[in-house]
């Protein structure tokens, strides 16, 4: 999912992983280390590393 997401925005189809990811995770219970989170972001463009706000329990 996080390779197709990179070529995705690598091919100009998406702006942001970001958002993506985000929802990914909050809606779909998608499970990712903090680390990978970062990594992906980072790889992406530069993003200023962050992590998302998780309310599951």
């Amino acid at each position: 999912m996080l390779g197709v997401l990179q070529e995705a925005k690598r091919k100009g189809l998406i702006l942001e992983i970001k958002p993506i990811l985000d929802r990914l995770i909050s809606e779909n219970n998608f499970r990712i280390s903090v680390s990978l989170y970062n990594r992906v972001l980072q790889f992406a463009g530069g993003v200023k590393l962050c992590w998302f706000n998780s309310d599951r329990s």
